[in-house]
This record gives C-alpha cells, sequence and structure tokens, in this order.
C-alpha cells in the first residue's frame, strides 16, 4: 500500500506515505502528515502527497536551513569524496562567501533568485577587504560548488529541483598565460645565482613542474646521478593553515622528468650543501627528506 490514513480523534488525521526502503539499511520508511479537518480534506491531502511522488516533486517537511544543510554537505560528502585540498577550498568558499549571505534562508525557499543576487554581489563588492568584487573565476567556482551540493538535498528529497540550474553561471574571463622569453629566463638565472632560493626557481624554469609538485619532492624522487626527477607526490597549504601530502591528480601527472646539466649541477650542489647542513645542526637526513 502506497498510502493510508489513521484517525487520531475529532477532525485529526495522520496521512502516511509509503517512500520505500532506505538504500543504506534497507528499512522501509514512511512519511507522516497531519491534517485538521475532515475525511475527505485528508484524502485529498493523501492524493497531493502521492502526484507529488510520482511527478518527483515531494519535499520532506522539515526545517533546514541553508547553511545548516551546506555544513551537512561539506562535512558528510565533500570530505569522504574529494582531495582534501579541494575540499578544503569548497569549505573556505562556502563559510567566506555562501553562508554569510544565505545561510539563513529556509532550505525549502532557497530560490534560483537567492543565488543571481549572490552572485551579483560578489562580482560587485565581494572582497572581504572591501576594495571591489571578486574575479569572474571565481564566483564561476562558487557556482560550480553549489551546482554539485543541491543534486544531494534533491536526492533526499528535501526540495523538489536544483535551484542552481535555474541561476546563470557566471561567465568566467579566459587568461593566456604568460611564458619569459630566452633572454628573460637567462637574466632570472643570473638574478638567482646567490639566493637561497636558487635550486626551487631553477627546479621550476627547466622542469616546468607546478610549485605544489616542487614543494612535494623529496630526495628519493631526485636522481642527481642519472639526472632525473619523479613527480610522485604534491604539497599542498590549506586555507587556514596546514600542510597536505597527497598523489598527482591524474596518472599523466605522474611522470619521469630528465634533468639538463644547468639543472642537475645545481641540485647536486644543494643536496651536498643541506646534508651538510643537517649533520651539522643535528637533524635527520634521508631519502625522504624534502629537497
Amino acid at each position: 500500500m502506497r498510502g493510508h490514513l489513521k484517525n487520531r480523534g475529532k477532525n485529526s488525521w495522520s496521512v502516511i506515505v509509503y517512500l520505500g526502503r532506505d538504500p543504506v539499511s534497507g528499512k522501509k520508511k514512511y512519511q507522516w502528515v497531519s491534517v485538521k479537518g475532515t475525511r475527505s480534506q485528508a484524502e485529498s491531502c493523501l492524493t497531493k502527497l502521492l502526484s507529488e511522488l510520482d511527478t518527483g516533486r515531494f519535499v520532506k517537511p522539515v526545517q533546514l536551513t541553508t547553511g545548516e544543510y551546506l555544513h551537512e554537505w561539506l562535512s558528510d560528502y565533500a570530505k569522504l569524496k574529494l582531495r582534501p585540498r579541494t575540499a578544503a577550498d569548497y569549505a573556505h568558499k562556502i563559510e567566506r562567501h555562501v553562508i554569510p549571505a544565505l545561510g539563513a534562508v529556509p532550505l525549502r525557499k532557497l530560490e534560483g533568485s537567492h543565488l543571481q543576487g549572490l552572485y551579483r554581489q560578489l562580482l560587485d563588492d565581494g572582497r572581504l577587504d572591501g576594495k571591489g568584487g571578486l574575479a569572474s573565476r571565481t564566483v564561476s567556482l562558487i557556482h560550480r560548488i553549489l551546482y554539485s551540493a543541491v543534486p544531494h538535498v534533491v536526492k533526499r528529497r528535501l526540495v523538489a529541483r536544483n535551484v542552481a540550474e535555474v541561476a546563470e553561471q557566471p561567465r568566467a574571463e579566459r587568461h593566456e598565460a604568460r611564458t619569459l622569453e630566452p633572454d628573460q629566463v637567462t637574466r632570472v638565472l643570473e638574478a638567482l645565482r646567490d639566493s637561497p632560493y636558487r635550486s626551487v626557481l631553477y627546479t621550476s624554469l627547466y622542469t616546468g613542474m607546478r610549485r605544489s609538485e616542487v614543494c612535494g619532492l623529496r630526495w628519493r624522487d631526485v636522481d642527481v646521478h642519472l639526472a632525473t626527477i619523479s613527480v610522485v607526490q604534491t604539497m599542498h597549504e590549506l586555507p587556514g593553515g596546514g600542510i597536505i601530502f597527497s598523489e598527482p591528480k591524474s596518472k599523466r601527472g605522474r611522470r619521469l622528468i630528465s634533468m639538463p646539466p644547468s639543472l642537475a649541477i645545481p641540485l647536486r650542489e644543494h643536496y651536498q650543501a643541506q646534508k651538510d647542513t643537517r649533520e651539522l645542526l643535528g637533524t635527520p637526513f634521508n631519502i625522504d627528506t624534502l629537497v
């Protein structure tokens, strides 16, 4: 039976609708709705609920704010399913920009117009220092975060549709990567000759590795004799502090890079200098030491 009525007294009824089985526990789920009025009114309520279930418009009558739901989503989904750096970035943007503006809005009343207004406000004056708006690329990312978060509340039947589908995604500006000309590379290398950061910047210039890849390098990943670098680990700083290490995002990110002599030589020197300094300070040095 998909639904039935239960009399609770004079002009008082419970409308009980079967929602199916819980995918985790396997237990049957029901929705109870109280109706004050005649049996005919209760039957009308039952018919309406069954129609909403059939058309996918049924929404559980719960009192949950947008902020409360986003906190749940960050805790129950983002931290479990996303890479730590990505989850931390999502949390940072939701806490800083979304919840202060929309956190108090009841989830069932959240509309596409709310999101459109948020995007407009962030583009106009979203910077926390009060010096203008956020970049369109940042606001576009916030839209994609919300677009990912809302479908989970639709599956739980807490809202009838993904309101992020109604809101227009801000158009992200495309930025062309700026590259150094050969003569500029020469000038940079010359300026780095006596810099304590010479090794890390040489590595970036000669390999094209990302900052997270360079920072994640251990001596086990660098063969100073065969002049190769194995990219197998990245290091990220989380918003608000903290450091995490992780594997590259894709198989393509795990790669072997050949070093030119102009990089291999300073890395050999850096290896010996770091080893000597650590021995002098009495601190451990081994193949797992960061370059």
